[in-house]
């Protein structure tokens, strides 16, 4: 699983709402060039986007619910739709199309 991403000389508001970055230790000076590390919420990813879960930062019953689902680090998601209000949001996980509302897709990290 690839959680790099190269970033050249990006804006910051151009940056999309929910994306953090973190520097990687993996700098290339020769050809000056700098990977970071990509994590956003599954909330961010837009229609048709792509991403591997990183992280559950949900507790209780919901993590355990996620989990049974099969939402798990490594886990491969992609955005199907979401409802013209933005809430909930489909996704495919592992085969299955599962709804999930902002308030539990925003705790779960993914890399794109």
């Amino acid at each position: 699983m690839v959680m790099g991403m190269f970033l050249g000389n990006v804006p910051v508001n151009q940056i999309p709402k929910g994306v953090q970055l973190f520097q990687c230790e993996h700098t290339h000076t020769a050809e000056n060039i700098t990977y970071m590390n990509i994590q956003r919420t599954l909330h961010s990813l837009n229609e048709g986007e792509r991403a591997d879960v990183i992280k559950l930062n949900n507790d209780g019953s919901m993590r355990r619910r996620l989990q049974d689902i099969g939402l798990i680090e490594g886990t491969s998601v992609l955005c199907l739709q979401k409802s013209p209000s933005g809430d909930p949001i489909a996704y495919l996980i592992r085969g299955a199309v599962i709804a999930l509302r902002e308030e539990d897709s925003s705790k779960v990290l993914v890399s794109s």
